[in-house]
């Protein structure tokens, strides 16, 4: 569970489904995204806050906000693996939202990266994932480092899972990241770089014996 303000926790403990509850958990989902200025705090994402903002949005439909409701989903997408909920956020929360919102952008982009980020094809959804234009909140949140940091964790987790090694230049591509390995050196399930090869550390899938140690290409 995410740390959450007081009054938010309380909202969400009480009468949850009160009309005047929307503009306290539309401005909190707001500060889950990273703003221009990077030092200001960023709430953690919190799923239950933002499904009952949708569920209210449900009930008072003539208080609905569709950016508000495409940023929800737009969170869900970046958020969603990184705290362990996995892409099954997006889709639960997709059942709760009208089909004329999905018709317009940019909801169908995000579905799309949601595809791409599912069958592991990385290049093509960062490149999608950049295209996003519509919405300013969403737009912030495709800039944000904190977001895409949180996406490239993802990435990085999902491909020690199918590799034990491989081409640093392969995970640097994967990652969005030019470069600059610091991210790939620190992190926690990297056991080291050794040349242009980075080793992951062991884990019950990429040791399995018919797993494939190969340079490029998922």
């Amino acid at each position: 569970m995410p740390s959450r303000p007081s009054d938010i926790a309380s909202l969400l403990k009480g009468d949850r489904y009160n009309p005047d509850n929307i503009s306290k958990l539309e401005s909190y989902l707001v500060s889950q995204v990273q703003q221009a200025d990077a030092s200001a705090p960023v709430s953690a994402y919190d799923v239950d806050a933002n499904r009952t903002l949708i569920k209210l949005y449900q009930f008072f439909p003539l208080q609905t906000k569709v950016d508000y409701v495409v940023l929800v989903e737009a969170l869900a997408l970046v958020y969603g693996d990184d705290a362990n909920e996995g892409s099954r956020d997006f889709g639960a929360l997709g059942c709760l939202i009208k089909e004329s919102v999905k018709k317009e952008e940019p909801f169908p982009t995000l579905l799309r990266c949601t595809d791409l980020l599912d069958s592991c094809q990385f290049v093509d959804f960062w490149a999608s994932f950049h295209s996003i234009e519509e919405n300013s909140f969403v737009v912030a949140l495709s800039k944000s480092q904190h977001g895409q940091n949180a996406l490239r964790r993802s990435i990085l987790n999902t491909l020690s899972l199918t590799f034990k090694s491989t081409k640093l230049s392969f995970v640097l591509e994967q990652l969005d990241l030019g470069k600059d390995d610091t991210m790939i050196r620190n992190s926690a399930i990297v056991e080291k770089i050794d040349g242009d090869s980075v080793i992951f550390c062991d884990n019950i899938e990429n040791v399995k014996s018919n797993k494939v140690n190969q340079d490029g290409g998922i």
